[in-house]
């Protein structure tokens, strides 16, 4: 029976009655197994299971016994300790491999859901960095941004006004705001000398200047106005006018001076009222840009104070000097160009001494005398062209004068003289290109050619074409045509002649080639125009 129960290959099994008689065994080692017998027989009153270590044997043995069954036999079992050690010895090291793995395992699993996790917080920390950085490097800018809209009116509230300075934790006041304006003098002369990142860098350093300047008595702010300007938010505090007129004056020379011995240029500045609160700080600003424009009159590298300005300018709402004018051109077309210089002097001079004409007024008086001087020029079949050269842009480089002192010198140096040099040359014209023009003019109502011009003037027409477009500054045809688009113009405006009347009076037997011909040139038709323009005949 023991030998079906199975078991290891070291355990003796006895299975034995109360009183110590073996039933049956299971012997897998030669064991004195009597005094185990006799030993568990004394115990056999005792319930439950029973073990001890028997020292007494050669080798040391575990001795169990139980009771598997009711009738109260005993089943003993004998196992040599060294086993039973070598066993536990096994167990042990599997156990604690088996830790030891899982340790392994649960570092490795640990550092990549460690990984996992620091990784994005570590991308999170890094950008927060990133972002404090970015923030901290706007700041300036922000804060330019916030003066540029505080002096254009872009603020509504007095409590926006102060929360955007808590935020900037700037030290300005709630009372008492100037602006003052720095304005490069020849800005546009920089600008054909030197690079944008040039620029850039000396209006950095004109803003770094004024504010380290205008810092040391007040607290300020400052911000990019216009391309050549920059502007200054000054906290006066409570600064009396006439005290502060006195103090700004000096800021404002120490400021010029400095620039000057530093950047080799002027600048013009321009000081606006002082205002008590600083949402009024715009209207400072206004008046500063105001006195600004004054430098066309006083001149550059001024300190101009809106409060020295005169403020009445109703006297004059608009000037024009249209005698000046008439004589000037008349003299420009003559070629007489000391006359018309002295008309230009005489000029000037009178628009230095009306101190109330507006900046734009003085504008609108030079653009028209340009006007005016080109308009001559096309009298005398001249071209922008051809006297100032090509993609020459007059109108822009009047614009970027910046004084009435420069504006003269550029009208008389540049518009007058070549104008008048040109009229003079035309004084002396080939008379084969007079008797072209004098023939064309008279027979234009014809049907004309180029050929029979040459034939009439007695040259090749070759020739006469390229001498007739040297001085009159058209070709034979487009001088023609001009001749009788005007012709026929006046005669449908003024005269009761057909269409097909008045194309065969200036050369056209053809009426539609007339009609397509008119077309072409004034971008309507000839019976369209009459409507448009008759006075009746």
């Amino acid at each position: 029976m023991l030998l079906d129960m199975g078991g290891n290959s070291h355990t003796n099994t006895y299975l034995t009655t109360l009183n110590g008689e073996l039933i049956s065994s299971r012997m897998v080692a030669a064991s004195q197994y009597e005094p185990l017998i006799a030993s568990a027989a004394k115990m056999a009153n005792q319930d439950g299971d029973h073990y001890y270590v028997d020292s007494t044997r050669k080798v040391p043995s575990l001795i169990t016994y139980s009771k598997p069954m009711d009738n109260g036999w005993l089943l003993i079992s004998e196992t040599p300790m060294n086993y039973l050690i070598h066993k536990l010895s096994f167990i042990r090291n599997v156990t604690v491999t088996v830790c030891l793995l899982l340790i392994v395992i649960g570092a490795v699993i640990s550092y990549f859901l460690s990984r996992s996790i620091y990784l994005p917080f570590k991308r999170l920390l890094h950008l927060n960095t990133s972002l404090e950085s970015s923030f901290r490097a706007s700041l300036p800018a922000m804060q330019e941004r916030f003066v540029d809209h505080l002096l254009n009116n872009k603020i509504g509230s007095s409590s926006e006004i102060q929360s955007q300075i808590d935020f900037f934790q700037s030290r300005l006041t709630p009372l008492g705001y100037v602006v003052m304006l720095i304005e490069i003098d020849n800005y546009p002369l920089l600008v054909n000398s030197y690079s944008s990142m040039d620029l850039n860098l000396y209006k950095f350093a004109i803003g770094n200047i004024a504010e380290e300047i205008v810092g040391e008595p007040f607290n300020c702010l400052s911000t990019e106005g216009k391309a050549n300007q920059r502007a200054l938010l000054i906290n006066v505090r409570e600064t009396t006018q006439s005290e502060l007129t006195i103090i700004l004056k000096e800021i404002a020379t120490r400021v010029s001076a400095t620039i000057y011995s530093m950047l080799k240029f002027t600048v013009t500045i321009g000081i606006g009222n002082r205002y008590e609160h600083i949402e009024d700080a715009y209207m400072s600003y206004n008046e500063a840009l105001d006195s600004i424009q004054h430098k066309l009159v006083l001149g550059a590298n001024q300190i101009l104070f809106y409060q020295d300005i005169a403020q009445d300018r109703s006297g004059i709402d608009y000037y024009y000097p249209f005698q000046l004018e008439k004589h000037m051109m008349n003299l420009l077309k003559k070629g007489d160009t000391e006359g018309a210089l002295a008309c230009l002097d005489s000029l000037t001079q009178e628009v230095k001494e009306k101190r109330d004409l507006s900046h734009a007024n003085i504008f609108r008086i030079y653009t028209r005398l340009l006007d005016a001087a080109l308009e001559a020029l096309t009298e005398l079949n001249g071209t922008i062209g051809k006297a100032f050269g090509e993609d020459v842009l007059l109108y822009r480089e009047l614009a970027g004068r910046e004084t009435v002192d420069a504006i003269h010198e550029w009208f008389g140096s540049t518009i007058i003289t070549r104008i008048a040099a040109y009229a003079a040359v035309k004084e002396q014209s080939n008379p084969l290109v007079d008797k072209a023009v004098q023939h064309l003019q008279q027979h234009f109502r014809t049907d004309l050619s180029v050929e029979e011009v040459a034939e009439a003037v007695g040259i090749n027409p070759a020739y006469l074409s390229r001498l007739f477009k040297q001085q009159v500054g058209k070709t034979i045809v487009e001088y023609l045509t001009n001749l009788r688009l005007e012709e026929s113009k006046q005669l449908l405006s003024e005269s009761s002649l057909n269409i097909h009347e008045i194309a065969r009076s200036i050369g056209y037997n053809n009426t539609n080639s007339y009609i397509r011909f008119f077309k072409k040139y004034e971008g309507i038709t000839p019976g369209d125009y009459r409507k448009q323009n008759s006075t009746g005949g």
